[in-house]
């Protein structure tokens, strides 16, 4: 059927996504896994769209997805934070990756688009910085993203192991209140 073709394409862009094994360097496999799914949705730019909304409930999808996981809690070590930083950084992968391959450039515009006229006198800010939306531009803001992604994510998980290894705390005494001076 034609779904079973959809799935078998979809499939195959997710297999090609290198996922490494956890182990000492983290950061690295975490790096190497978010640039290989970078590059899969540039691989296929027409086919990015139906990966990016596809559930990925097929064994192929859940063995992946249960790959990158296994990468997050490898660090995190905490069943929310790994929920979380995955959330995170498949809300940032997918974006970056319509962005790139079928984004604002390529989309739809409006009937009677602006001048670059009007955008200098109307939009001062975004003539400023709109020489950065270039595509030669997008490595050195996905690598602020990715930076980002993975400061916050060693952050969290410096603070998941303080938790764990901290000793316990004991119960807190009320205070004895005086009786003196009382009415």
């Amino acid at each position: 059927s034609k779904q079973h073709l959809l799935d078998a394409l979809v499939e195959h862009a997710i297999a090609s996504v290198e996922v490494p094994e956890p182990g000492p360097d983290g950061e690295a496999r975490l790096r190497r896994t978010l640039d290989s799914y970078r590059a899969m949705a540039h691989r296929w730019p027409a086919l990015f769209p139906l990966v990016a909304l596809h559930r990925l409930n097929m064994p192929v999808g859940i063995r992946f997805i249960e790959s990158i996981l296994r990468v997050i809690h490898w660090k995190m070590q905490d069943p929310e934070l790994t929920a979380r930083h995955f959330r995170a950084m498949g809300y940032y992968l997918i974006g970056a990756g319509l962005e790139e391959t079928a984004g604002y450039a390529k989309g739809p515009s409006a009937a009677d688009p602006v001048d670059d006229a009007f955008v200098a006198r109307e939009a001062p800010h975004l003539a400023m910085v709109a020489r950065y939306f270039a595509p030669s531009e997008w490595n050195a803001t996905w690598q602020l993203g990715v930076d980002a992604l993975i400061a916050r994510g060693n952050a969290d998980a410096e603070a998941a192991e303080a938790r764990r290894t901290a000793p316990p705390r004991q119960p807190r005494r009320a205070a004895k209140r005086s009786t003196k001076g009382a009415a």
